[in-house]
C-alpha cells in the first residue's frame, strides 16, 4: 500500500489535480448520507467520495514561507498562555 506522500508525488508528477474528498474518517459508514460540505453557506452537496486531496511533502521553501507568513502577520497566530 502506498502512503499519501507517495501518492501526491505520483499524482505530481502525471499532472492530476489535488482536491478536497470525504475520507474514512469524516464518513460514519458507507450506507449513511454525506454531510453537506457546508450549508450554512449554501453548499449542501457532499465532497464526491472518489476525490482525494494529497498535500506535498514539506520541503525547505515550503517551511520557510510558512515561518515568513507567520513573522509578516503576527495576529495570524496568538499563544494564549
Amino acid at each position: 500500500a502506498k502512503n499519501a506522500s507517495e501518492k501526491a508525488r505520483e499524482q505530481l508528477a502525471r499532472g492530476m489535480p489535488q482536491v478536497p474528498s470525504m475520507n474514512s474518517q469524516n464518513q460514519k459508514s458507507s450506507t449513511s448520507t454525506p454531510e453537506p460540505i457546508a450549508s450554512r453557506l449554501g453548499v449542501d452537496y457532499p465532497f464526491p467520495p472518489h476525490l482525494e486531496y494529497a498535500y506535498p511533502p514539506p520541503d525547505g521553501n515550503i517551511l520557510n514561507n510558512i515561518v515568513n507568513s507567520l513573522i509578516a502577520v503576527p495576529r495570524f497566530y496568538n499563544q494564549v498562555y
